[in-house]
């Protein structure tokens, strides 16, 4: 769900002129994930392709006030996850 609205938002920031990989559209996308995430508590994991771009990490650590996990190879996370459920 998290992952949608930050799409959203990051295409909207650059339609409206945002280079990409410049550090402010990092922390603006973090600081929009902390304000919902906030409302969830507990540990922080970072996973996914995102957990590898280790600006993001810190940004969204320090959005959130605090450390956030990142996984070994978070990229593969999700299909590890989908394939464990068709497992069954």
């Amino acid at each position: 769900m998290l992952a949608g609205v930050v799409a959203a938002g990051v295409v909207l920031l650059i339609l409206r002129g945002a280079r990409r990989g410049k550090p402010w559209v990092l922390r603006a996308v973090a600081e929009r994930i902390s304000s919902m995430a906030h409302r969830m508590g507990g540990r922080y994991v970072l996973s996914g392709g995102v957990a590898l771009n280790r600006g993001f990490a810190l940004a969204l650590g320090a959005a959130l006030g605090r450390e956030v996990d990142v996984l070994p190879d978070p990229q593969f996370v999700g299909a590890l996850g989908a394939a464990l459920l068709a497992r069954g």
